[in-house]
């Protein structure tokens, strides 16, 4: 069958060998298909269904596309990883950031695992 983006996959935080099988049988599916080959571990398929829930393709021509900022996602990275539910490591960068028209330099919690997660997505066309 069809991988779905919007398939469940056990948190890390949920034991039992079936929970554990589930997620292994939806990410031997998602290798198969060329598309999915980057998908490696229950991760990926996480950052996918996250970006997934704020962003939508057109799905005729003419229909309006709904993206998420990139601030926005390394947020949503951020507060995953702190639950718990991504597997990630992050670390304090500077970043510049304009609001109202004023720019300012902050530090922000980013993971790089999850920002090249993201490049690699953009490059097979998964988001």
């Amino acid at each position: 069958g069809k991988v779905s983006l919007l398939d469940v996959v056990p948190t890390k935080n949920e034991t039992g060998d079936a929970a554990a099988a589930a997620g292994q049988q939806i990410l031997e599916q998602a290798r198969a298909q060329s598309r999915f080959s980057i998908v490696t571990n229950p991760d990926h398929i996480r950052l996918l269904y996250i970006i997934s829930k704020y962003s939508s393709p057109a799905r005729m021509a003419g229909d309006d596309e709904l993206c998420v900022r990139l601030l926005s996602l390394e947020v949503l990275f951020y507060e995953a990883i702190v639950d718990d539910v991504l597997d990630y490591d992050y670390a304090p960068i500077a970043i510049l950031v304009c609001h109202k028209g004023i720019s300012k330099m902050v530090w922000m919690n980013i993971s790089q695992e999850c920002l090249q997660g993201v490049d690699d997505f953009i490059a097979k066309g998964l988001c």
